[in-house]
């Protein structure tokens, strides 16, 4: 039985025994600064205006961001591409 068991251990099926590594990387992350001009704590966002004619909103991946912003702050901000959505990954007060 011994023999049986030792002769088991020492087949092995193709391709088994190896070790695949896949890379993953991450969305790249983009630092913008604009001021906040609005935040809807209902719908996860905050709208940021980032230039004289162009105001975005952009998706919250942290709820806690929603107290620390008000309408009117300088902020620079970390977004990143989360299920197609621009998603503020990242915020501070300028």
């Amino acid at each position: 039985m011994r023999d049986a068991v030792g002769a088991a251990r020492r087949r092995q099926e193709p391709g088994l025994g190896r070790c695949v590594v896949a890379t993953v990387r991450p969305p790249p992350i983009e630092k913008l600064h604009g001021i906040v001009e609005s935040v809807d704590e209902g719908n996860d966002t905050i709208r940021i205006r980032l230039s004289p004619d162009k105001t975005e909103p952009f998706q919250v991946q942290d709820g806690l961001l929603f107290n620390a912003v008000r309408f009117g702050d300088l902020v620079e901000i970390s977004v990143q591409d989360i299920s197609g959505a621009p998603t503020i990954v990242g915020l501070s007060k300028e």
